[in-house]
């Protein structure tokens, strides 16, 4: 799946920027980043078609860092929650994937950039269907 695809479905309505890659933009928040990782293992590697997907996103700063950990915080669930209850299968570019999965946790606090903009993290496991 292409990264540009699966940001234009995830960010639909969204006012956020997106980036691939994992340095941090110099892009005033709200901004998502998304970085394509390596799978779930060797367990399952050649049993599916699959890709990975880590979400990282920054939300508005806010006057006080209480306001900007739960802007960050909210971004990160609002999209977590488009991908976990989405009406799977859907075809996300020129893709069609059958299920989406959460690796672990829901989306957790990562750190705060220079800025002080909270970041929280969380990966996707995006499986594909013909």
């Amino acid at each position: 799946m292409e990264f540009r695809a699966l940001a234009d479905w995830l960010l639909l309505g969204v006012e956020a920027d997106y980036q691939p890659g994992t340095e941090v933009p110099d892009a005033v928040p709200p901004y998502v980043m998304l970085t394509e990782t390596p799978g779930p293992g060797l367990a399952v590697e050649d049993s599916m078609d699959h890709t990975v997907w880590q979400l990282r996103c920054a939300g508005e700063a806010g006057q006080f860092e209480e306001e900007s950990y739960a802007n960050s915080q909210a971004l990160a669930m609002s999209l977590d929650r488009r991908i976990v209850t989405a009406p799977w299968p859907l075809v996300i570019g020129t893709v069609r994937v059958t299920d989406a999965q959460r690796l672990g946790s829901r989306p957790r606090f990562l750190l705060r950039s220079d800025d002080e903009t909270a970041h929280f993290v969380a990966t996707y496991l995006f499986m594909h269907g013909y």
